[in-house]
């Protein structure tokens, strides 16, 4: 079976991870079907959030010269492809085994 997952969060003796947010950023033949896939996820009942849009690409700091367009190449990426699952300190093992599920349907579906 496939790892759809892989944690990058690491903890310490001092902090814990409350995994406030949970980004995936979409891949493959995914890329650019960001609106598909997050409709799929709903259809399952699993809510989720668009990437913050990078500041490279928002048009005050365009319009002031701050920034171009082309200056990040991966934050765009990111901002076009990437997405936020649920997440925080009082999710249960359920309902992250739902969303695994959906992630998995809606990977196959779209």
């Amino acid at each position: 079976r496939r790892v759809l997952f892989r944690s990058v969060s690491q903890s310490r003796y001092y902090a814990e991870s409350v995994y406030w947010m949970y980004h995936i950023n979409l891949k493959g033949k995914l890329q650019g079907k960001r609106a598909a896939f997050m409709a799929a996820l709903k259809a399952h009942g699993v809510e989720t959030r668009e990437s913050f849009w990078p500041l490279n690409a928002q048009k005050v700091y365009l319009e002031q010269g701050v920034v171009q367009l082309h200056d990040c190449p991966a934050a765009n990426d990111v901002g076009i492809n990437g997405l936020y699952l649920p997440s925080g300190p009082v999710i249960t093992d359920e309902e992250i085994a739902a969303v695994i599920v959906a992630v998995e349907k809606a990977v196959q579906s779209v």
